[in-house]
């Protein structure tokens, strides 16, 4: 694991709750950090792939379209509603990942480093 994410798990661990759900942009090259380094939740990842052992393939088809539409909304209002109601409290960011709406008044920043960002959920 890049020492970035590392330093960036040690900051959302100080911020945040053992079960508290992060969302990160689903295939990372990486295990979900936040599950593996801090216990906290991811609502859907491609890392893992027995995942089917847990929940039906429908039901992880469609928690894929709701993050990945969260990640694709340009509509600040939209991401924040996603958001909700995946019960997120904070967002990681690695390397050149993005969202495309305006975080403004959506995202406080927690944690910044070149390869690694933070943010809690302005709600």
């Amino acid at each position: 694991m890049p020492a970035p994410i590392v330093r960036a798990m040690r900051a959302l661990a100080a911020a945040s709750r053992p079960g508290e759900v992060v969302l990160q942009r689903p295939g990372a090259r990486y295990p979900p950090a936040p599950v593996i380094m801090i216990g906290r939740r991811v609502p859907y990842e491609r890392f893992t792939p027995w995942l089917t052992q847990f929940a039906p393939a429908a039901a992880l088809e469609a928690r894929h379209e709701v993050v990945y539409r969260f990640f694709h909304t340009e509509d600040a209002s939209e991401a924040r509603a996603i958001a909700r109601a995946l019960g997120a409290r904070y967002l990681v960011l690695y390397g050149a990942d993005r969202v495309r709406f305006d975080p403004a008044g959506v995202l406080v920043p927690i944690y910044e480093e070149d390869g690694a960002r933070v943010f809690r959920f302005a709600y």
